[in-house]
């Protein structure tokens, strides 16, 4: 009987150890771009370049020009890593005062795609599915040049 649950047991073992274990994968962020819904609710790694604008905060990266995503409500509070990139982010949107060029902050991050429901007039126009990106963490980020 012992040898049995032994058998039994050891599959499920060598399943629940390797789940513990695994890390979160690196992609290339122009991929989460291009296919938001398949990396919804998946958390990863990549480096995104954080756009500072006048209508808030956006997330590129400069070989994928055309592409850009919101971020979640949220994102850049929480860990101290999280509140360190924020201020980052502040500082490049303050440099445009002194700068010709914009400025932004290229940054790894642990991140996951979160579908949101967005609705250009409500009442009169369906709701329509959109992306957001959804920080869970951050690496220190340095000043780069806003991407053409």
């Amino acid at each position: 009987m012992s040898m049995m649950l032994l058998r039994s047991v050891s599959p499920l073992l060598a399943v629940l150890v390797s789940t513990c274990s695994s890390t979160t994968p690196d992609v290339d962020f122009c991929q989460v771009l291009t296919a938001a819904p398949e990396y919804q609710e998946r958390t990863f790694r990549t480096e995104v370049i954080v756009v500072p604008d006048y209508h808030g905060r956006f997330a590129t990266i400069s070989q994928c020009k055309v592409r850009a995503i919101g971020f979640a409500e949220g994102s850049f509070v929480g860990s101290p890593a999280l509140r360190r990139l924020d201020d980052e982010v502040e500082r490049a949107y303050r440099a445009r005062e002194d700068s010709p060029r914009l400025k932004a902050v290229a940054v790894h991050v642990t991140a996951r795609v979160e579908r949101i429901w967005s609705s250009r007039l409500p009442g009169i126009l369906p709701s329509r599915p959109g992306y957001v990106l959804r920080l869970l963490d951050a690496d220190e980020g340095r000043l780069v040049d806003v991407p053409e």
